[in-house]
């Protein structure tokens, strides 16, 4: 009978160890999965964050190349307007000015 109970405690030893080093390697595994998951979303994070950089950028460049164009011809534009002698422009600010007198005239 003695026997039988030594069994008994030594079967419940062993189930209770085992039931520790279950608990202990599902804690290991929940903490390993965790930490992968935290592992994974930097990752996502960073490489979005990434192309982010890279569409912005692209579409910077994509920019500047279609508005080059836009900001030459204004210069240049500009720069005529510029080069326009007062001979050359002085009868059209005498016909304005001449408006802006009838009409105020007229009032």
């Amino acid at each position: 009978m003695k026997d039988n109970i030594e069994k008994i405690k030594r079967a419940e030893d062993e189930a209770k160890a085992l039931i520790e080093k279950a608990n202990f390697e599902h804690d290991r595994i929940i903490k390993e999965a965790k930490k992968k998951s935290e592992e994974i979303s930097e990752k996502i994070i960073d490489d979005a964050k990434k192309k982010k950089a890279e569409i912005l950028e692209n579409a910077k460049k994509e920019a500047d190349l279609k508005v080059q164009p836009i900001i030459e011809e204004a210069k240049l534009k500009s720069k005529n307007v510029l080069n326009i002698k007062d001979e050359v422009l002085k009868p059209y600010v005498d016909a304005v000015i001449e408006r802006i007198v009838v009409d105020n005239g007229n009032s």
